[in-house]
């Protein structure tokens, strides 16, 4: 049900840090990035089901269930499913199937079946960031000459997100796998909230720590259907403000070397596409 400012509610989409190795950033490269809307894709079917055929030809196993409503009609049904289609490629890569002079395309992998097997997570936000920036800046250089400006544009720069957030209230801890509250034996950085924070502040620390060396990974931060891939420029905090005691704050900023973005889409509780 919408709110007033016409808002759906849903539940929190957590913000997740992973940790790619080399080899794995330069496979995300070479990842098909989707532009279509779900009525264009098979369901239930990625490119992980593409498979080699004995002619050598790129093909896919299909049901009548896999195909999208749209495409389902008189001259489809009469079709004898399941069915092998061959495929094929369009002028951008993206690869597709015909039925019945139908361009269906087939879907990259969702997000946790491609990274997450090719990669660690290694952090997960107690509470998500309260806000989450990316910066994007062009590359311009304005040199002043006798005959007037002379301005050389040299693209995109790296962007970099900002990000801020508070780490909920430091009352409760983790006892046998349940968050029970703190009691006036405990202290403050027996807290959930506490040991979140410093894991994120010790995640910033051992970003790059090894000097003189080739990297051997990068950080991955998963937002939606967006998944950024770069490092850490700087850590503040924890902030502790007089007026909550038992809140503090932080902010962080990440630079961006490479944007995945895949065609998966965020649900909300009652199915809403987003």
């Amino acid at each position: 049900m919408a709110d007033r400012r016409g808002v759906r509610k849903g539940k929190r989409v957590p913000l997740k840090i992973y940790k790619l190795k080399i080899d794995t950033v330069q496979k995300i490269d070479n990842f098909i990035e989707p532009s279509l809307t779900a009525n264009q894709y098979l369901l239930n079917k990625d490119i992980g089901d593409i498979f080699i055929d004995e002619d050598g030809k790129k093909v896919i196993e299909v049901s009548l269930t896999n195909l999208p409503p749209n495409t389902l009609d008189f001259e489809t049904a009469q079709l004898d499913f399941p069915q092998t289609f061959e495929v094929y490629e369009d002028e951008y890569g993206n690869p597709f199937i015909e039925v019945s002079n139908n361009r269906i395309f087939i879907q990259t992998p969702s997000f946790e079946s491609f990274v997450g097997r090719e990669s660690q997570k290694v952090y997960e936000f107690h509470l998500n960031p309260e806000s989450f920036k990316p910066n994007f800046r062009k590359l311009i250089t304005e040199i002043r000459t006798r005959g007037g400006w002379e301005i050389q544009h040299w693209g995109e720069a790296l962007t970099e997100i900002e990000v801020a957030g508070r780490s909920g209230a430091m009352i409760k801890k983790i006892v046998n796998g349940q968050e029970v509250p703190l009691t006036d034996n405990d202290y403050v950085e027996d807290s959930i909230a506490w040991k979140k924070l410093t894991e994120l502040s010790s995640l910033y620390k051992r970003d790059h720590l090894i000097k003189n060396k080739p990297v051997e990974y990068l950080l991955g931060l998963s937002v939606y259907d967006n998944f950024y891939i770069g490092y850490f420029t700087n850590f503040v905090g924890p902030i502790v403000e007089s007026t909550q005691p038992y809140i503090v704050s932080y902010s962080f900023s990440f630079k961006v070397q490479n944007t995945m973005r895949l065609g998966t889409r965020t649900l909300l509780e009652n199915n809403v596409e987003v």
